[in-house]
């Protein structure tokens, strides 16, 4: 627990924030399409993109902030604990208070029975919807801040993003593409290939996070002025 409280201190009140400041920023605009007379399924489907569109890129920008940002780093060389077990807790910290703030955020959707105007899964299947695209986000924002910075891995973060949103046409009909699109529940509620997709953003995910696994080890040995 002590442990945790350190990460959760080490995110900040802006780090924490950030997530949820995502979900607000479209609950604004679907509160916004609303009052301009949108119907309920318009309304719903802002919502849901909330956990797919915003949710995931906010904790995968933190993500490359927190994997490259240590102000403790000296001492932590110094401690038996590796590096890369610390930056796994620090991700795996980032990735629980983000799916929690999801969870919610679901969970009053359901409530207030918007969840079933957009998403025809049942409803814990359904929260693949962020879980997914959340996973993707945290290894891919860990992996290029530590291939090439935080700032530059959180700017090309960003361009995948808009990429993919750009040219989602392209990955909902060339089947090859499908199952790394990242939000095919924007776009694609109720596709046949939802499920498949799902999964293969989390394959993607667990690939990338062996990957960071070995670079922060990587990194840590060069840290300690020795070979990788």
């Amino acid at each position: 627990m002590a442990l945790t409280r350190y990460e959760l201190r080490l995110l900040g009140g802006l780090g924490l924030a950030t997530p949820a400041l995502a979900l607000l920023l479209f609950g604004g605009m679907a509160l916004l399409m609303g009052f301009l007379g949108a119907n309920g399924a318009q309304v719903a489907r802002v919502l849901v993109a909330a956990l797919e569109l915003g949710l995931p890129l906010a904790a995968g920008v933190v993500a490359a902030t927190v994997a490259a940002d240590d102000p403790a780093v000296d001492l932590q060389l110094a401690l038996k604990t590796r590096y890369r077990g610390t930056l796994a807790r620090r991700l795996v910290v980032l990735a629980l208070w983000t799916a929690l703030i999801a969870f919610l955020w679901t969970s009053a959707l359901h409530t207030t029975g918007l969840w079933e105007l957009w998403v025809p899964e049942p409803f814990f299947a359904g929260q693949l919807v962020w879980l997914s695209p959340l996973l993707w986000f945290v290894a891919a924002g860990a992996l290029l801040s530590l291939t090439l910075g935080r700032t530059t891995g959180g700017a090309i973060l960003g361009g995948l993003w808009a990429f993919e949103n750009l040219f989602r046409g392209s990955f909902l009909t060339e089947e090859w593409l499908r199952p790394e699109f990242l939000f095919a529940t924007t776009y694609a509620a109720g596709a046949d290939f939802w499920l498949t997709n799902r999964l293969a953003l989390i394959s993607t995910a667990l690939l990338m996070g062996v990957v960071v696994w070995a670079l922060s080890s990587r990194t840590e040995s060069f840290a300690r002025g020795g070979e990788a």
